[in-house]
């Protein structure tokens, strides 16, 4: 199974962010968009997992002590590769908790999971596959009224990611809370 921890974001602010795609007609740039339901920040990515190491998982999640916390987005930006727009995201301010969470994570399942990754904080809107005209792109974005207020993360998830006829399906298969 192919597995991932992360984060919901409440559905007021998956319904702001959606609308972005509105904004943004084929005949700026094409995207290839998250589907709504799927929007989340990815805490760690575990990858292919046997279902006989489920439950030491959860175990070693279980034991991660963490506190509710408040997000905010900080700003629209882009990951490049070769030098092209890649990836549409979000960065956030009040990151420092959330990495720490993050931390936790990977030395609770450092036997699990020896492998080190490198953790960007960041919630993915869309991979960009094309730009037609990049500064009106660029100017939609800049202009965007995305969800600004803090909002409340009180659990984090386990998810199975399942590939469906060219589209994830995101199932969570545990939820830790404070």
């Amino acid at each position: 199974m192919r597995l991932f921890i992360g984060i919901d974001i409440p559905k007021e602010v998956k319904d702001n962010l959606f609308n972005i795609q509105k904004i943004i007609s084929g005949d700026i740039a094409k995207i290839k968009w998250v589907e709504k339901k799927n929007l989340h920040i990815t805490l760690k990515f575990l990858g292919n997992v046997e279902k006989s190491n489920l439950n030491k998982i959860k175990e070693k999640l279980d034991s991660i002590n963490f506190n509710e916390f408040k997000l905010k987005f900080k700003k629209i930006d882009f990951f490049y590769r070769y030098d092209k727009l890649s990836i549409l995201k979000l960065s956030f301010y009040n990151s420092s908790i959330l990495k720490k969470l993050q931390r936790k994570i990977d030395e609770n399942l450092i036997e699990i999971f020896p492998e080190p990754q490198k953790f960007t904080l960041y919630l993915t809107l869309g991979r960009i596959k094309l730009v037609k005209k990049e500064e009106k792109l660029l100017k939609r974005i800049n202009n965007f009224n995305f969800f600004k207020n803090e909002f409340n993360i009180n659990k984090f998830q386990l998810v199975q990611s399942i590939s469906q006829k060219g589209r994830q399906i995101y199932k969570t298969i545990y939820e830790f809370k404070p």
